[in-house]
C-alpha cells in the first residue's frame, strides 16, 4: 500500500490535498520491531503517529487492579497515536508487537514544522480534531464501545455469578419477547463460550460461529449478507442468533476483540442485542458488559447466591467501574421454595431489585428439551408474563395496545 494511501486512511488527514499528503509521506520513517516489543506505553507522553505497514500489534489497558486487558488487534493499514501527534496527549493504551511488525512513524518534532509552513493543512487538521474528539471513530484505541448511542442498537447483557440461576433461559426468552415487539430488529449473541445452549434451546443448527472467524474479518464486514452467514433465524419470532462456539474447546479461541467486533456489528444492524454469558468475568464477558446500556444480574433467594451477588456488585462497581445505574438486579426463583424475602435481599444487597421472576416448575426445562422458548410453550403463565414485563421495562417504548395488554396481565411481579 502506498504511503499516501495509508495517510489518507488516517482521519485527521482524510481531507488534505494530495500534495500535502505527499509532503507528510516524505516525513515518515521506517521502523521494524520484533515480537513482543513495547511500541507505546499507556500514559506515556505522546510524540508520534504509527502506521502499520505489515504485521499486527496488540492494544491493551490496565484495569483498576493492574491486570492487562486486551482491547483489540490492529493489522496492516491501521494506525495508532493520532491524538498524540495532533495534540500531544499521552497514549491511552499500551501497544506491543505481535510477531515482526513494520511501522511507518511520524514524529511530532518533524510534523510541527510542516504545520508551521502550511496554514491550510493546519486549519483542516485542527478542524478534524475538534469535530471527532481525541480518539478517531474508526480506531477505538484505548476505548470501549460506547453504550446505547442514538445511532446504534441497545445492548442488554444477562449475567449471573452463580451457575444454575437461569441465565440462558432469561436471555433467550427476553430476546424472543423483544423480537415480538420489534420484528426483525433483535439479535441474540451467545457468549457462554464453554457450554452455550442458546441455539439448542431454540432448536437451531448454526452454519458457523464466532470462533470460526477473526476480529479482522468481523470488523471488515460491511454488508448484511456477510454477517448473515454467522446468524441463524428462529422461525417463531424472527430472532437472529449468533453462537460464540459450537464446541467447548473452540470457546478459547474467542478473544475480547472478537467479542467487541461482533457486538459492534450487531449493534449497527439491530435495534436490540441481548447477550448471554458465562458465570465468570472473562474478557469477552467484560467487553459485553462495557458495551451494555443495562446489565441484568441474576440471583436466586439463597444465602450462598446472595453472597455471590454481593461480591458481583462490588466487582462491577469498584473493579470494572461500571455505573450503578447500568446494573439491574433481578431475582430468579428456579426452586419452589425461597429462604429470603425480597426485603431481606434488598437490605443485604443495599440495592433495590429491578424485578422478580417466579418459580415455574419444570416448565422451562421441558421447553428447553423441546427446543422451544418458554414464552411459546407456556404463554400467559406467570413466568412468561414477568419475562414480557422485563422486556417492556427495558425497552420503555412499545405500542399503546401492547402496554394496555400487559397492564391487564400484571400480577405484582414488579414494583
Amino acid at each position: 500500500m502506498r504511503r499516501v494511501d495509508l495517510l489518507r486512511g488516517v482521519e485527521i488527514f482524510s481531507e488534505l490535498a494530495e500534495e500535502d499528503l505527499r509532503e507528510i509521506a516524505a516525513l515518515l520513517k521506517e521502523m521494524r520491531v520484533a515480537d513482543g516489543t513495547l511500541i507505546a506505553g499507556e500514559g506515556e507522553a505522546g510524540d508520534a503517529l504509527y502506521l502499520i505497514a505489515s504485521g499486527r500489534v496488540r492494544v491493551s489497558v490496565a484495569d483498576s487492579s493492574g491486570r492487562e486487558r486486551e482491547l483489540e488487534l490492529l493489522g496492516e493499514g491501521r494506525c495508532f497515536g493520532e491524538a498524540a501527534l495532533a495534540t500531544g496527549e499521552p497514549y491511552p493504551a499500551t501497544v506491543r508487537a505481535v510477531g515482526a511488525v513494520d511501522l511507518l512513524v511520524l514524529r511530532r518534532e518533524e510534523f510541527d514544522p510542516f504545520l508551521e509552513r502550511n496554514l491550510r493543512a493546519m486549519l483542516q487538521i485542527t478542524k478534524a480534531v475538534a469535530e471527532r474528539g481525541e480518539i478517531p471513530r474508526h480506531q477505538p484505541l484505548g476505548s470501549s464501545i460506547e453504550p446505547q448511542t442514538a445511532a446504534a442498537g441497545r445492548v442488554f447483557t444477562v449475567f449471573s455469578p452463580k451457575g444454575g440461576a437461569g441465565t440462558t433461559t432469561v436471555a433467550v426468552n427476553l430476546a424472543v419477547a423483544l423480537a415480538r415487539f420489534r420484528p426483525g430488529r433483535v439479535a441474540l449473541l451467545d457468549l457462554a463460550l464453554t457450554f452455550g445452549h442458546c441455539a439448542l434451546m431454540l432448536d437451531l443448527a448454526p452454519r458457523s460461529n464466532l470462533a470460526a472467524t477473526t476480529a479482522e474479518a468481523l470488523w471488515g464486514m460491511g454488508h448484511g449478507d456477510e454477517l448473515d452467514y454467522y446468524l441463524s433465524t428462529h422461525p417463531g419470532s424472527g430472532l437472529k442468533v449468533m453462537v460464540g462456539a459450537s464446541r467447548p474447546e473452540d470457546g478459547e479461541r474467542v478473544t475480547s476483540e472478537m467479542a467487541r467486533a461482533a457486538i459492534e456489528q450487531l449493534r449497527r444492524r439491530f435495534e436490540y442485542v441481548v447477550v448471554d454469558t458465562e458465570s465468570h468475568f472473562s474478557d469477552p464477558v467484560l467487553v459485553a458488559m462495557e458495551a451494555s446500556g443495562r446489565i441484568i444480574v441474576l440471583g436466586s433467594p439463597e444465602i450462598t447466591a446472595l453472597r455471590d451477588l454481593r461480591e458481583c456488585r462490588r466487582i462491577l462497581s469498584e473493579v470494572v467501574c461500571l455505573p450503578r445505574a447500568r446494573q439491574l438486579y433481578v431475582m430468579n426463583c428456579p426452586q419452589p421454595y425461597r429462604i429470603l424475602s425480597r426485603g431481606q435481599i434488598e437490605e443485604a444487597l443495599q440495592n433495590e431489585l429491578f424485578a422478580e421472576l417466579p418459580h415455574a416448575g419444570d416448565g422451562p426445562a421441558k421447553a428447553a428439551l423441546r427446543g422451544q422458548p418458554f414464552l411459546e410453550s407456556q404463554p400467559g403463565s406467570p413466568l412468561a408474563r414477568s419475562l414480557e414485563e422485563l422486556a417492556v421495562r427495558l425497552v420503555g417504548e412499545v405500542s399503546d395496545g401492547v402496554q394496555a395488554a400487559r397492564r391487564e396481565q400484571r400480577r405484582g411481579f414488579f414494583r
